[in-house]
């Protein structure tokens, strides 16, 4: 599930519009496309029949990769585009943000999407122009699990806590101050997430909500320099193949983050305080709200789209 603010995808004069479709809300950043100065388009030869190497050979080859949590709307994207527009022919491997950043850099695609757009460094090294557009929004939630418990309440500076292992009871006063009223039980809060550097592929949820915490808690961001780094309290070994949710969902008293699009519905997620004051449930209007902050800072102060819009006013 993702919350899509009106974007497009352009090539040669043609024009994709995406609808928005259902999203969430708060701590989150924005997945850039990242597009060279030229598509891939290489006619094939071959000796079979002329009318069908007429047509490939005037077919154009759009090749892209990359992110996974955004292929669900890329592909709908893609084959609304594809239906439309005959003589193109549009690809995308779901290999990860850094495999697809890499095989841009390597003039081996065409377009990359990823959830971290590409540092100055990163840019240096490659031969050409590349440019930066971003064309959807994503979120990262807190997600737990407290059966016994109705939707929780989370401060940036209580989440902030539990992650530093300076909050490790459900029943902590921290908690119970951010949900009054509520009966939480004494039971360890067991923790759950994943490093950016485990894979390929990377867990990039972990850049997002260490991004926001250092916003938040001076005190997680004196400790956690890197959001690559080993966060001070040890992550719950888990071998599933849903990763994060699967074991919160599988584990009393366990909290993590994750994607919003891999959230199932089945895990109970909590409402974030935001940089207003106001405690902001999981809706589209939360997450366009907050994607529309980005805009003053574009102009103000970032020289392109390369701006983090966690923990964001309004």
């Amino acid at each position: 599930m993702l919350e899509l603010s009106k974007s497009v995808i352009r090539k040669e004069g043609n024009m994709l519009e995406a609808s928005k479709t259902r999203g969430v809300f708060a701590i989150l950043l924005m997945p850039l496309v990242i597009c060279p100065q030229r598509a891939l388009s290489e006619p094939q030869s071959d000796t079979g029949d002329p009318a069908r190497l007429n047509s490939e050979a005037t077919e154009t080859r759009v090749e892209g990769a990359g992110s996974t949590t955004i292929y669900p709307v890329l592909s709908a994207w893609i084959n609304e585009y594809s239906r439309l527009h005959a003589g193109i022919r549009i690809s995308y491997q779901a290999i990860g943000s850094r495999g697809g950043s890499r095989q841009l850099a390597d003039r081996t695609s065409s377009f990359a999407a990823t959830d971290v757009p590409m540092s100055d460094d990163q840019l240096a090294k490659v031969k050409g122009r590349i440019l930066q557009l971003p064309i959807a929004v994503n979120a990262v939630v807190p997600v737990y699990n407290l059966p016994q418990v109705p939707q929780l309440r989370f401060t940036g500076s209580t989440l902030a806590g539990i992650f530093l292992g300076t909050i490790t009871k459900w029943n902590d006063p921290a908690i119970a101050m951010d949900n009054p009223g509520v009966d939480l039980p004494r039971m360890d809060i067991k923790v759950k997430h994943d490093f950016p550097s485990a894979s390929l592929s990377g867990t990039l949820d972990t850049y997002v909500m260490a991004d926001y915490l250092s916003k938040v808690s001076p005190a997680f961001k004196k400790v956690l320099t890197d959001p690559s780094g080993n966060w001070p309290v040890a992550s719950n070994i888990y071998k599933g193949a849903e990763g994060t949710a699967g074991f919160v969902r599988r584990t009393p008293g366990a909290i993590g983050y994750v994607w919003q699009n891999r959230f199932h519905g089945t895990e109970q997620y909590g409402i974030v305080k935001n940089a207003d004051g106001e405690f902001i449930a999981a809706f589209p209007e939360s997450l366009t709200a907050a994607s529309a902050s980005a805009m003053s800072s574009i102009k103000t102060q970032a020289p392109d789209f390369r701006v983090s819009i966690t923990n964001a006013p309004g």
